[in-house]
Formats: structure tokens, C-alpha cells, sequence
């Protein structure tokens, strides 16, 4: 967050934060409300150079971090317009990102 937010400050990048703990009602509460589970970490809104929008929902796991069957299931019913990657690690999440947003992807 603290690097798209420096070298990146017109890009819009959220959290979305699916991993926290709380109680069966909290939960049921939650996905009443809409909260799905395998919703990627980060949702990234950045232009292009010809002023159109673009969007991507990134998925960061450790190196030896797997993507779950939920996260599977929710990367296949984006549309195709959307950009889904996986990075392993904080190097890979920041050159995935970096390529996204200067146009590589």
C-alpha cells in the first residue's frame, strides 16, 4: 500500500480484508451484507495513457502460499476486462503491480 500510494498517488488500491477472525453470527452478519469469500487482497483502479480506466484484482500469497479453490472460483467469474494475478512474495507483488500500472499487463 505505502508504495503504490508513493509512487503511484493518482491510483485507487484497496485492501479488501476477507482473512479477519470474528464469531458465527459476525460471519453469517457479514455475508448477508455481501462479503464473499476468495475476493482477491487488492482491487487496483489506474488509467492508461490514452485516459481509459483499467482494473485489477491482485491475489498476494508467500512464496510457498497456494491459491485457494474460493479464490479460484472468484477469479473465473470476473469479467473479462478485469486483470487477475497471483504474486509470491513482496518483490513479485511490487513487479506485478509496477507492470500493471506503467502498462506492461
Amino acid at each position: 500500500m505505502e508504495y503504490v500510494n508513493l509512487v503511484y498517488p493518482n491510483t485507487l488500491i484497496y485492501h479488501t480484508a476477507n482473512e479477519r477472525q470474528c464469531t458465527t453470527q459476525v460471519g453469517a452478519k457479514l455475508k448477508r451484507m455481501g462479503v464473499l469469500a476468495g475476493v482477491s487482497d487488492y482491487t487496483i483502479f489506474a488509467s492508461s495513457s490514452c485516459g481509459n480506466y483499467k482494473m485489477m484484482m491482485l491475489e498476494v500469497k508467500t512464496e510457498k502460499g497456494r491459491v485457494t479453490l474460493p479464490q479460484k472460483e472468484f477469479a473465473k467469474r470476473l469479467p473479462d476486462w478485469v486483470c487477475f494475478k497471483v504474486a509470491y512474495g513482496l518483490d513479485e507483488c511490487i513487479k506485478t503491480i509496477r507492470e500493471y500500472i506503467d502498462g506492461d499487463i
